[in-house]
């Protein structure tokens, strides 16, 4: 088999098994999404596009736990990393990750991202920690969040010769005040 025709087949398998998902960013566009409101992020897929050399996203959110309500959203003040730069972002206290923006510069073939928090009032983030690696460099990316947790961060570091990041969550448990 030639190398296109098998780059070919493993890019429509990587699809095939990537059908559930729709992504936001399908050929090098900027990501932007919100979760509904009184929603929390529950949910990431990605998938690198060799064609594209992007990621391709796709979130999902879940009702906050506990009959809570979140309130006073507000978005990152401006983005979070650099292109190539290490990048790490925790939400303010008493607010969780609702929402993300990402923008692409093909000249340096990454990302750079901004996060969405939303406050919340009933409980309190407690034994919170960075979990392990999401994904490999070019590999995809399938994170659900843990049952009675909640996403408060996210943070990646960036591979110059891979040309990709590698992320990991900041997740924390919660008790009622």
């Amino acid at each position: 088999m030639t190398c296109w025709r098998l780059t070919a087949s493993l890019a429509l398998l990587t699809l095939g098994l990537a059908a559930d998902w729709q992504f936001l960013n399908f050929g090098r566009k900027d990501v932007n999404f919100n979760c509904p409101k009184d929603q929390m992020l529950s949910s990431i897929f990605s998938i690198y596009n060799l064609f594209n050399v992007d990621r391709m996203w796709s979130f999902g959110c879940t009702p906050f736990p506990s009959g809570d309500q979140l309130g006073d959203c507000s978005w990152s003040v401006d983005y979070v990393n650099d292109w190539t730069e290490y990048s790490e972002y925790q939400c303010p206290l008493h607010a969780v990750l609702a929402g993300v923006h990402s923008t692409i510069s093909m000249d340096h073939m990454d990302r750079r991202m901004k996060f969405k928090c939303c406050k919340f009032s009933k409980n309190i983030l407690t034994r919170c920690q960075w979990s392990d690696e999401l994904n490999g460099y070019k590999v995809s990316l399938n994170f659900s969040l843990p049952r009675d947790t909640l996403p408060a961060g996210m943070k990646s570091h960036f591979d110059e010769d891979k040309k990709d990041r590698i992320f990991k969550m900041f997740i924390c448990s919660y008790s009622k005040l």
